[in-house]
């Protein structure tokens, strides 16, 4: 088997016997949505991500990082595809708090699993919301996972993913046609340099796991608990944001100027950070 796919199994604890089957599928969604983070720190602090495999590979896997949507799915893709899976990478069009009705553009990926003449919806980058799970591609079957709810709704011409929290909500919509590379480039620069972009203008980490969910949204961190208390907390220093982003995400950036930017935009301040800023 592939080196790269051992350091990955490592990198999210995975120790079954690998194989293209649904309980190999549902644990390595559930495991890497718990053990890579999903973050946006490159597009923050100025830097689209590459998505090229191999710098994909290092970043999430060999590095404490995380990813988007691109990033995330792309190594989910690419891991499946070495194991055997039958599988193809497409791009939604995000609907999740949109406040009108235009069209949105073509901007998350995420992956469609063909597995004992089933289709399955696949997705490790949707922040707070992404389903940790497969979820079957059958219209109007609510499919749930401790309190999390996912369905598919299928009108003539597209698909729409929605998630269940005292009713449902629209995440994206889709049609089952697969996407290439240049075209999840393109969205990856779009995302990632538009101003406008949601990850551009805001900081946001999310990490799951079995003690709840937690949530970084520029300095403001959140820990849902599984029985559903909310701890919030404002990080007023750049101190309390990086011991946050290292104990709670297990994310420690390499580069100095990085963090520089990183809080300068959170804190509106030229101030330098702590010089060894590896001890804090």
């Amino acid at each position: 088997m592939d080196l790269h796919i051992q350091s990955y199994f490592e990198k999210i604890q995975f120790q079954n016997v690998a194989q293209p089957d649904y309980e190999t599928l549902s644990q390595l969604v559930k495991l890497q949505t718990h053990f890579i983070p999903f973050e946006n720190v490159d597009a923050f602090t100025g830097t689209s991500p590459s998505l090229q495999i191999e710098h994909i590979f290092e970043k999430l896997v060999h590095q404490q990082r995380g990813g988007y949507c691109y990033e995330q799915n792309l190594l989910l893709n690419y891991v499946l595809e070495i194991i055997g899976f039958q599988k193809k990478i497409l791009l939604g069009r995000v609907l999740w708090k949109k406040a009108d009705s235009s069209l949105s553009p073509k901007t998350h990926a995420f992956i469609i699993v063909s597995l004992d003449g089933k289709d399955y919806l696949v997705d490790a980058g949707f922040g707070v919301t992404t389903p940790c799970f497969p979820v079957p591609l059958i219209s109007n079957a609510k499919n749930m996972n401790s309190k999390s709810g996912y369905r598919i709704v299928r009108n003539e011409t597209f698909y729409t993913l929605e998630y269940w929290n005292k009713d449902w909500f629209q995440m994206y919509s889709f049609e089952n046609e697969q996407s290439n590379v240049q075209d999840l480039e393109v969205a990856n620069w779009y995302m990632s340099t538009n101003p406008q972009s949601g990850f551009v203008k805001n900081l946001i980490i999310t990490r799951g796991g079995e003690n709840g969910v937690y949530t970084l949204q520029n300095n403001q961190f959140k820990h849902r608990s599984q029985d559903g208390v909310v701890l919030t907390k404002l990080l007023q220093d750049p101190e309390k944001l990086i011991y946050t982003l290292r104990k709670a995400f297990n994310i420690q950036i390499e580069k100095a100027e990085t963090y520089e930017i990183l809080i300068r935009r959170i804190f509106g301040t030229n101030q330098s950070i702590i010089n060894n800023y590896s001890s804090i």
